[in-house]
């Protein structure tokens, strides 16, 4: 192979291939395209050359035809969350992989000191031949430059973003984990001793700038390292070496912050800090998960993964955790809510995974392949509801934020702010109510819940709701619930005059002043076809209308879009006398 003097390897060198690699001969491929054609276009009797080759051009494009009318009918699924997009074909196992955020440019290196370098989609850039040989490569943000090193060796080198050796340090014992402070610019190592080094000389250089010597031995070999992404008086940084975990303050000279001991039945084999919610998260081999607080709470205990844990890694976007197994799945666990929010079953175990904060693509590395992944954002948020939803109804009135009342399976209504997410009451009935449909004033912050035969009113004011009062319905059935809000509003204009005479704008007082003349209606589609508005305080019709249809009134939404063309075409004002004297 060869290597010009920038270390590139050259396109149309010569490539030594391996023996067991196939190679698909000319006369092979001319094979594959003569049974290909024959597929296409049997050949005839009696037709010359320029006749099968018009006929198979013919067959050819209705074939094409054919499978873009198919594809054009297949269903697309597009769903929130970890999404596979390509294999990146790579010719021997993967080492280690890293990712240039910068850049944009994904760098891989093999058994053979050969560093591939792709671009973000997965395309093949460019080839190097590196000088030095290691197993781990970590990108450093604020530098613009890579650490290259190996477990259990004692060399640091530090690397330009073009893989060029800068500097190499030696440490004093072998490397177990290593780890950087993106925020203050420190490399932490961990193995016979913990040291903190930092960058000089123009940042090409690694030096140590203490060892953190206190609350172990000489014979404890750590293993695994977290850190603390933050430049306050209070950095942790995270060491274990099997079942206890050690704690220092890196910003006072690595002190013992705290210690815990046994904190899984077996071994821990990964394990990160959180900053977004302050916890450790800690992974075992017996494939628990655990979370930790400040003082050692435990906060969660994932438990899913049917084998060991491989990896642990944060979710670029918001508090999750992605973990990957060797029962061949990845899963996705919230610190919110304490479970899981997603499960990917992969054809084999990942054991690498390069994510990057804020950005949503990331590398995955398993024994045989390197893989490209990808986040979809088909929503802004995720909320965790706890139960299947039946049905999403949301307020309109304009003088309050949007809400969304959700009706659950468990038969639970929640109100739910549609702008961050957050659920902010929830309603509880019993689960033999089974409520079929729910109507939310916002503006009165009532809650109207029907299971067809009983009527309830809760105050949303509460957290949970409140019952207020419950009604038996006998003569008719519910079949839905509909809050017709009439809001009052008024196009005078602000004159100068009015401004000069009030203290407060003119608009505000006007509004005030219409407020009085809002009604709010609860209308109820009942199972005889009939539209009522019912009573606000005893549950009682007090006018209905026979909306002549010829099906059942079950759908909320087409009951709403009917109900303002019937009302105009038929009450012919009587509507507007009821607003008036409506007593809630």
């Amino acid at each position: 192979m060869a290597i010009n003097k920038d270390n590139d390897m050259e396109e149309n060198s010569e490539v030594t291939i391996d023996e067991t690699t196939p190679v698909v001969s000319r006369a092979q491929s001319n094979y594959s395209t003569q049974r290909t054609k024959l597929l296409i276009a049997p050949t005839k009797y009696g037709e010359n050359r320029a006749q099968y080759l018009w006929r198979l051009l013919r067959c050819s494009i209705r074939r094409t035809i054919d499978a873009v009318s198919r594809a054009d009918d297949t269903d697309i699924e597009r769903s929130h969350g970890l999404h596979f997009v390509r294999n990146i074909n790579h010719d021997i196992q993967v080492k280690c992989i890293s990712f240039n955020i910068k850049r944009k440019e994904i760098i891989s290196i093999d058994h053979k000191k050969i560093a591939r370098i792709y671009y973000s989609d997965g395309r093949a850039y460019r080839k190097l031949k590196l000088d030095i040989e290691f197993d781990q490569l970590f990108y450093c943000t604020s530098e613009d430059e890579f650490i290259a090193w190996s477990r259990w060796s004692r060399e640091i080198h530090v690397l330009s973003s073009d893989l060029e050796i800068l500097s190499t340090s030696t440490c004093d014992y072998n490397i177990g984990d290593l780890n950087y402070n993106e925020i203050t610019s420190d490399v932490f190592t961990c193995g016979r001793g913990v040291t903190v080094w930092q960058f000089r000389y123009n940042r090409k250089h690694l030096l140590p700038k203490f060892e953190c010597r206190e609350g172990y031995t000489d014979d404890i070999e750590f293993s695994i390292m977290a850190v603390q992404q933050t430049d306050s008086s209070v950095q942790r940084l995270f060491v274990t070496s099997g079942y206890d975990v050690l704690t220092f303050n890196v910003a006072d000279e690595g002190k013992v912050f705290s210690t815990k001991q046994d904190l899984h039945v077996r071994p821990i084999v990964a394990m990160l800090f959180v900053e977004l919610r302050d916890v450790l998260v800690t992974a075992g081999r017996d494939g628990s998960i655990k979370v930790w607080d400040s003082r050692w709470f435990i906060l969660y205990a994932y438990v899913g993964h049917q084998d060991r844990v491989l990896f642990l890694s944060k979710h670029p976007f918001g508090p999750y955790v992605i973990s990957s197994s060797q029962d061949r799945t990845i899963r996705v666990w919230s610190l919110e809510y304490g479970d899981v929010v997603d499960v990917i079953k992969v054809p084999e175990p990942i054991t690498h995974m390069n994510v990057t904060r804020n950005y949503e693509k990331f590398i995955v590395t398993s024994t045989k392949c390197l893989q490209l992944w990808c986040i979809k954002h088909y929503c802004d948020f995720l909320s965790f509801i706890g139960s299947p939803i039946v049905k999403i109804i949301c307020t309109t009135h304009p003088d309050y934020p949007t809400r969304s009342t959700l009706l659950c399976k468990d038969s639970t209504i929640r109100i739910v702010a549609t702008a961050t997410g957050n659920i902010l009451t929830s309603l509880v009935c019993d689960l033999s109510f089974k409520p079929t449909s729910c109507a939310y004033a916002v503006g009165e912050n009532t809650l109207f819940v029907s299971n067809g035969h009983i009527l309830i009113k809760a105050d949303t004011s509460l957290n949970p709701c409140k019952i207020a009062q419950q009604f038996d319905i006998t003569e008719y059935s519910i079949n839905c619930l509909l809050i017709y809000e009439y809001v009052a509003k008024s196009n005078m204009e602000e004159t100068p005059m009015l401004k000069a005479l009030v203290t407060k704008p003119s608009s505000e007082l006007i509004h005030i002043a219409l407020k009085g003349f809002s009604r709010t209606l609860l209308i109820a589609g009942l199972s005889n076809g009939c539209v009522a508005v019912l009573k606000w305080h005893t549950g009682e019709i007090d006018f209905s209308l026979d909306v002549s249809l010829e099906i059942n009134l079950y759908d909320q939404h087409y009951t709403y879009r009917n109900i303002t063309s019937q009302i105009q075409q038929n009450l012919k004002g009587a509507l507007v006398m009821q607003l008036e004297e409506v007593d809630y």
